[in-house]
């Protein structure tokens, strides 16, 4: 019998993360995974209080957990596609990460 984490994760991956609707391909560290980015949430988390911490993000997005083969943290350096970045913040929610990104200088 299934329960509410395997609705909510068939949901995350069938629903939200549907590349025919908002989602896209991006290869993270050599691996193509499903990714949605989202800059009007930079914009509000670059300006709410005062954009302290996200000053220098250039990407916000979200991607599945199960997609993903590491848990990515703070001030790491990633691979998006063909440039380097880093970890400017990561939070978890429910079955996704929400990854925002800098050049990584």
């Amino acid at each position: 019998m299934s329960n509410f984490k395997d609705f909510l994760a068939k949901d995350i991956k069938d629903t939200f993360f549907n590349a025919n609707e908002f989602a896209e391909k991006l290869l993270i560290e050599g691996k193509e995974v499903t990714i949605i980015r989202d800059p009007e949430q930079l914009m509000k988390k670059q300006f709410g209080n005062g954009g302290e911490g996200l000053a220098n993000a250039e990407i916000l997005f979200f991607v599945p957990k199960a997609e993903l083969n590491f848990r990515p943290i703070a001030n790491q350096q990633i691979q998006l596609g063909e440039r380097k970045f880093r970890v400017i913040n990561v939070s978890s929610e429910d079955e996704m990460y929400v990854i925002a990104v800098g050049r990584n200088q």
